[in-house]
């Protein structure tokens, strides 16, 4: 069994904290792992290592503003690809806008409604996929999600609202809550995902919020899941850029399972190194 001295140290620092790793760390922290000979502690350290891989914010794609708010898919499997190994290809743009470029210069169909174009993506950066229909049960889900997370594969789960689809990374699945990674900000709101609500005072006038007006087809102000009832954006900057993502607020968000009932689980794609 390899000295798991360095692996402690990355994944169980002394002082806990929510730092995440490079995407070369976690590669080099993978080979290492991979070589544990005893199962329990191997899937430890890949539950653990889910925490840590490199948040990515769609917002901040290098696109216009309203196709970089519509790029979940292609940044969040950057983080699943991150997970499981697979540097970006060409370090020179971010991650989510190589897998955006490939996938337009392939002139396949959008990842975001047609999964073999997400399965060709991750064909291309040797990457497997196991795509899944999520179970009924909470237990059932908690187990189904668990299996895979565990043994070291990068979870992107579709969240299907009222009239539009989003995916999400999962971080963790306990009997509690599920943790997860939202690249477009802190959902506050599960139910924004099924119902734009139109936020308003107790005069009846909508609230002077900072919602993108353009996602709400009434052109007036939502609570689109993003924004609390005092019209507060927990959205992410649309300025920073790179691995560090500050002041980004979709990181290591939580749902309880009560609020998920307000979120429409349809599928994850399971992603692994070939």
């Amino acid at each position: 069994m390899p000295c798991t001295d360095s692996i402690e140290n990355k994944l169980f620092p002394p002082v806990p904290n929510l730092n995440r790793l490079t995407a070369q760390e976690i590669k080099d922290l993978r080979k290492i792992i991979e070589r544990v000979n005893v199962d329990s502690i191997k899937e430890r350290y890949f539950l653990k290592l889910q925490y840590k891989v490199p948040y990515q914010n769609q917002r901040n794609n290098n696109q216009t503003q309203a196709v970089a708010d519509r790029m979940c898919n292609v940044t969040e499997m950057s983080q699943c690809f991150e997970y499981s190994g697979k540097m970006n290809p060409d370090p020179t743009m971010q991650y989510a806008d190589y897998l955006y470029k490939l996938w337009h210069d392939k002139k396949w169909n959008s990842p975001a409604e047609d999964k073999e174009t997400r399965i060709k993506i991750a064909k291309e950066l040797k990457v497997t996929t196991n795509i899944r229909s999520i179970p009924a049960t909470k237990q059932a889900k908690i187990d189904t999600l668990n299996h895979y997370l565990k043994k070291g594969y990068g979870v992107m789960l579709s969240v299907y609202g009222k009239d539009r689809g989003h995916f999400i990374r999962v971080i963790a699945a306990d009997n509690n809550k599920l943790t997860f990674d939202d690249p477009y900000g802190k959902p506050v709101d599960p139910a924004g995902r099924n119902t734009l609500k139109v936020v308003k005072d107790a005069s009846g006038n909508p609230l002077k919020s900072k919602v993108d007006a353009s996602r709400d087809s009434t052109n007036g102000y939502v609570n689109d899941g993003y924004h609390d009832q005092n019209g507060k954006s927990y959205l992410n900057s649309t300025t920073d850029k790179g691995n560090e993502e500050t002041g980004s607020q979709g990181m290591n968000c939580e749902w309880t399972w009560g609020q998920c009932d307000d979120a429409i689980f349809k599928f994850f794609d399971a992603y692994k190194p070939e």
